[in-house]
Parts: structure tokens; sequence; C-alpha cells
């Protein structure tokens, strides 16, 4: 014997030391182990980066929100110093009150950070005066535009409905003037507890757009405390929304409007979505982005790519290293396996097919008597134990005889096989069909009433009817069918099916026949 034969016993005799001292389970287990660790990290690390950037959304709110209620309360201020102003000088006429806060106006203006207007409008209705100045031309227009407005903020802001007198802001409405939708700051003027008018401060709601902007996405909005949309990136400058134009999910919408009501600040999840929302503390409105959670895992990793890939690097490289080590190992381990998993697997595969010859017909592919003695005997057990439905159907081809004559014998073999096949993509996977001998099939139908096997058979016989077989065109079949009854054997089943089979034959053939049950045909005895 030679030296390389005895070095090849040798290593397969450590292969196999090692083989018995590492099943491969272990080395599955292994490579379970480090892909799951692995996995876990970067999911871990991924989660630590999503919970960021959700902190990250909700100081963004935060922030904006201070930006919008710094621009409120400093219109708030401004109205109340012209309110002030004007209640100083109320002992003198109402005209000459409008007269002396006009030359006010201008300084109160330059200190507004947005574009705004300024105006007192007395108890009679009138736009007593105005900064910044309108043309003469359109001046009654204007009046006219006000007169609605000026009604409704006099009911609001009057005594009853304001007892405090504190200044705040109305919902959005329409500006005619300027054909924009605007908002107004509003403080009531008293003489004593004589309301005498009202100074008010208008701004366009899209100057509110730079906040929700800065905060990205396309649902960044601000919302009066009714749902009505005071800023969104799609809002059209000369027309107000509902939050229900922007959100079509109910529940979102639903919950948006109970947060108007009570919420604070924070976040919430609903169908998905993360809603992150902040009040205002100077106006009866909430800053609100809403964003889908696969967005922000996205803009997660947009954001932190190289962190990501750096980690994913580091790890991966970590992990190749180790499943290097745990290959080195067990090489030999699996040298000593591939011979005895080979002949495994041929021998698993030999028997499978043997198997398979054993259960199937080798003409058509549908199951053989052995197959299908097995699976009625399951059925009728089943049908003993729980009461349930169990249908046989017999199908024989018209005229076979005639074929097999005139075409030959492959050309019968040739339809046999085509109608197996046309069978087979016709009923369910539950249905067991057998080529039962020569043209004859039989269809076993578990869950299934004689109405539902009438109709089964009914329908395979037109699509058999319509079907065009190789070289013979069109053939015709006829169904006997049969329902097992309570303890009744598959002997005696299929001979009732098999005697409806026969009157199919003779009541013309290319038709369907059902078989009484045993009830029925004692009952005629």
């Amino acid at each position: 014997m030679t030296k390389v034969t005895l070095r090849k016993i040798t290593n397969l005799k450590k292969a196999r030391t090692i083989a018995s001292r590492y099943p491969k389970s272990i080395i599955k287990a292994s490579y379970g182990i480090m892909i799951m660790v692995f996995i876990s990290l970067a999911g871990l690390g991924i989660a630590q980066l999503y919970e960021q950037e959700l902190e990250e959304k909700q100081q963004d709110i935060n922030v904006k929100a201070v930006d919008v209620d710094a621009l409120l309360k400093t219109t708030l201020n401004n109205v109340i110093v012209v309110r002030s102003q004007a209640e100083y000088l109320a002992n003198q006429r109402q005209t000459n009150m409008s007269l002396s806060l006009a030359p006010l106006l201008p300084t109160i203006y330059k200190q507004l950070p947005t574009e705004a207007r300024i105006h007192y409008t007395s108890s009679s209705g009138t736009l007593d005066v105005i900064y910044p100045a309108i043309p003469p031309m359109t001046r009654k227009e204007n009046v006219e535009t006000f007169q609605k407005a000026i009604h409704q903020e006099f009911i609001t802001s009057g005594i009853k409905n304001n007892p405090s007198r504190k200044a705040y802001f109305t919902n959005p409405y329409q500006d005619i003037l300027g054909k924009k939708l605007i908002v107004t700051a509003i403080s009531p003027v008293y003489e004593g507890n004589h309301h005498l008018g009202n100074i008010g401060i208008d701004f366009p709601v899209l100057s509110l757009n730079r906040f929700v902007k800065k905060l990205g996405g396309k649902s960044a909005m601000i919302l009066t405390s009714e749902g009505k949309v005071l800023s969104h990136p799609n809002l059209q400058p000369r027309y107000f929304k509902s939050a229900e134009y922007f959100i079509s999910d109910f529940s979102i919408r639903a919950k948006l409007i109970k947060l108007l009501k009570t919420g604070n600040k924070g976040q919430i999840t609903i169908n998905g979505y993360l809603i992150t929302y902040q009040k205002l503390n100077n106006a009866p409105w909430m800053i609100v982005n809403i964003a889908h959670r696969k967005t922000l895992v996205k803009d997660v990793i947009q954001k932190q790519l190289p962190i990501i890939l750096g980690v994913i690097l580091g790890m991966t490289i970590v992990l190749l290293i180790s499943l290097r080590i745990i290959n080195q190992v067990f090489t030999q381990c699996q040298k000593a396996r591939m011979v005895a998993e080979l002949a495994n697997q041929e021998l698993q595969k030999a028997l499978t097919q043997l198997e398979l010859l054993a259960l199937t017909d080798t003409l058509t592919g549908a199951w053989n008597r052995l197959y299908f003695e097995e699976i009625v005997s399951a059925e009728i057990n089943r049908l003993s134990r729980h009461n349930q439905l169990l249908s046989l159907l017999i199908l024989d081809i018209d005229h076979f005889k005639s074929i097999n004559d005139n075409y030959g014998h492959p050309i019968g073999d040739c339809v046999l096989a085509s109608l197996a096949h046309l069978l087979k993509e016709n009923i369910r996977t539950s249905d067991v069909l057998t080529r039962w001998g020569g043209e004859e099939f039989v269809i076993l139908t578990p869950s299934t009433s004689i109405a539902e096997a009438y109709e089964l058979a009914e329908r395979l016989r037109l699509v058999i009817a319509k079907h065009s077989f190789p070289e013979v065109a069109n053939i015709t079949v006829s169904f006997g069918i049969a329902q097992f009854q309570t303890a009744e054997t598959l002997y005696n089943c299929f001979k009732r099916a098999d005697d409806a089979l026969y009157h199919a034959k003779k009541s013309g053939r290319n038709t369907v026949v059902a078989a009484p049950s045993m009830s029925f045909v004692y009952q005629l005895k």
C-alpha cells in the first residue's frame, strides 16, 4: 500500500473523528448564531438611529412652534399697544381718536415681522383708519368687504363673549381686497364698559408657510382648533381648506380633531403614520407634521448612510473573519460528510422516484389504484368520524375503441394523456384523479355533496367536449357519480357509480347520471 493511500486513509479517519465530535447541527448553529448576532446588532443600530430621528422630528416641531409663537406674540403685543393708545384717546370723539391713532400706525407697522395691515373699526361697522393706506377708488369696496367680518368680530370680542377683553386671533377668511387668505389679531377698545371698536392687525396665512416648509415633507401644517388648515406646502393662498382635504385617512383625521381639543405636544402612530404635534401658546392652533414610518426609515438610511455603511462594513469584516475560522475548523468534517450526503441524496431521489412510479400511472401521470385505495380509506374513516361529505365520479371516454381502431394506439395514448392533463387543470388540488384502467378514470372529491359532484361532472363534460385533442379533434365522455353514505364501503359506492355510468352510456353517452342514495334504493325495493 502506497504512502499516498495511507495518508488518505489517515485523513479520512481524522475527518470521521471530527465529524463525530462536531455534528452538522453544531456547524449550522454556529453560522446561525453569527448571522443572528450580525442582524441583531445592525437592527439595533438602525433602531437607535430611528429613535434619534423621532426625537429630531419633535425638536423641529418645538423649534418651529417657538418661532410661530414669537410671530403671534409680537403681533398681539402690537395690537395691545395700539389698543392702549386708542383707549387713552377715548375721551375724544371717534373721528378725532382715529386721526390721533394714524401717526402711531407706521411705527407699529415697521415692528411687525411679516407683511401685515393695521386698522381700527368702530362699533358703527366703518373702517375708520387703516395702514398702509389703500387707494381711494377701492376704499368703498374695502369697507364693504370688512362689513361682515367686522360684524362677526364685534360679536366675538364683545363683553359677553370676551369678558376679559383679551386680544385673540380670528379664524382664516378671504380678504376680498387682496384676494388672499388672512387672519386678524383683534383687541377690543373700551371706554369704561362701552365697546367702542376693535384694533386689528391682518396678515396673510401664506406667511406661516415658511415655518412648515422648514419641517420638510408634504404633510406639515398648522391647524386651527376647528380643523381648518392655516398653513400647508400645497395650500393655495386664496382658498382655505379643512384637514380632510390634505389627509385622506379617516382615523388620522379623527385623531387630529381630538388632539386639537385636548393635545399639547407629543408623537403618536396611526396606521403606519407618525404624527408629531405641538400646540401653540399664543393662539388656539397646532403645528403638525405627518410622516409615514417607511419614509422616516428611508430618511434615516439616507441621512446616516456613511455611518450605517461603516458599521455594516466593520461587522461584515468581523463576520467574514469569524466564518473563515469556522470554515477552517470544520472543513475536514464537511469532507467526511460529503460522500455520505451525496450517497444519501441519490438514494432518497431514487426512493422518491420509485415511490412515485409505484403510485402513478406512467402514461397519464394520474394516480393509480394503489394510491387511490390508500387515500379513499383515509377519507372513508374521516367520513365516519366527522360525518363529512365524500363523492365519487367515474368517467369513460365514449367510443374510445373506434379511436384506437381508426387512428392507432399511439394516438389513443395521446388522447388519454391529454384528457388526464385537462382534468387536472379543472379540479381542485384536494380532488384525487385516478386512472382506473383503459379509458376509464375515477375522481374522488372530499367535502362534496352529490349536487356539487353533479355540477363538477357537468362542467368537466362540457370542457372536454369543447377541447380539441390531437388528431381526433373532439371527444365526449360519460359520467356516473355517487355520494358515499354513512358506513358504506368503497365497493358498494363504486358499484352504484358504475351502474350510473352504465345508464349514462345507455342514455346516449356524453351525459352525467347520478346514482340514487342507498335509502332511496331501499325504499324502491
